[in-house]
């Protein structure tokens, strides 16, 4: 653990964190650079390279000694990483009688609050302007009801909604102009206030699971391995396995997600003791409803086991 006990210490380990904060940030904005196109935007990527190398670092020592000298612990830093290192070093230096030409000059205020200005610029662009009653925004997600039910939609703007989501995974795209529709009718009612904001929050990839009939012989345990592929190759993966492995239940267990490892290898194969016992009982029923609480955190009835 890093021991901090004056000043002088205190300087150095800021100043050996600002040159490398520095580095590693330098080096990550490098790499985004040519992807930055947005107007404006230059100067927000550098801070967020700061704040993710400045965050690469064990900081929690450093913040315990920089709060007993009475100096930012860099925790609300996020919106301006560089100008509170410059900060804290230059009155570091001071303390400790240094030449102020050789410390970082105080950041003028415009710098110091350029970043949360910033950001209250982009959630009004984002999200509208905040209810003068309160400082928090209120998002809510739309429900599918929301496209065909007109009371609804009026009692969410009568509760001073900010801005709705619509959720792309869901629904279809006539479903969402409808709720749009209904939006703007209800928030007439609003008059004094600017539209609210709509985002839509576009599907990606699904990994889905789903119960299809089985005998015992297909039941899927815990170890198993599964092919996961895209529909694409299903054909050709399936006509693969016909040829090399056969199509019975014992060789379509072969297409079975890797082996769970480390702190689940115990768990597997405790799991596996309990099924062997209970299937060695008289009597015992090998349906997956017996099965079900053994399964694991967060599985669904509807899952396989």
């Amino acid at each position: 653990m890093l021991s901090i006990q004056t000043p002088r210490e205190l300087l150095a380990a800021m100043q050996k964190l600002q040159s490398e904060v520095l580095a590693d940030a330098d080096e990550l904005f490098t790499g985004w650079q040519s992807e930055v196109t947005r107007v404006g935007f230059e100067a927000s990527a550098q801070n967020l390279a700061s704040y993710l190398a400045l965050r690469r670092h064990e900081l929690p020592p450093l913040q315990l000694a920089l709060m007993r000298w009475g100096l930012s612990s860099l925790g609300r830093s996020e919106s301006r990483v560089r100008v509170t290192l410059d900060a804290v070093i230059a009155t570091l230096g001071a303390v400790c009688g240094l030449d102020a030409n050789t410390l970082p000059l105080y950041p003028a205020e415009h710098e110091v609050f350029r970043g949360a200005e910033s950001l209250e610029r982009e959630a009004h662009s984002m999200f509208g302007s905040v209810d003068t009653k309160r400082r928090t925004r209120i998002l809510v997600t739309l429900p599918s009801e929301a496209a065909e039910d007109l009371t609804w939609m009026h009692a969410l703007v009568k509760a001073r909604v900010d801005c709705v989501r619509i959720n792309c995974a869901h629904d279809d795209a006539e479903a969402w102009r409808k709720m749009i529709q209904n939006l703007r009718l209800a928030e007439r009612e609003r008059e004094s206030r600017e539209p609210i904001r709509v985002l839509m929050d576009l599907g990606g990839p699904k990994v889905r699971t789903t119960r299809r009939p089985m005998d015992e012989e297909e039941r899927y345990l815990v170890g198993d391995k599964l092919l996961l592929t895209t529909a694409s190759n299903l054909e050709h993966t399936s006509k693969h396995h016909r040829k090399h492995h056969g199509g019975g239940p014992a060789a379509r267990r072969r297409l079975h997600i890797a082996r769970t490892t480390g702190a689940l290898a115990g768990w597997r194969e405790r799991l596996h003791r309990r099924r062997s016992d209970r299937r060695s009982r008289p009597g015992a029923r090998l349906g997956r409803r017996r099965d079900r609480d053994c399964s694991c955190a967060g599985q669904r009835p509807e899952d396989p086991a």
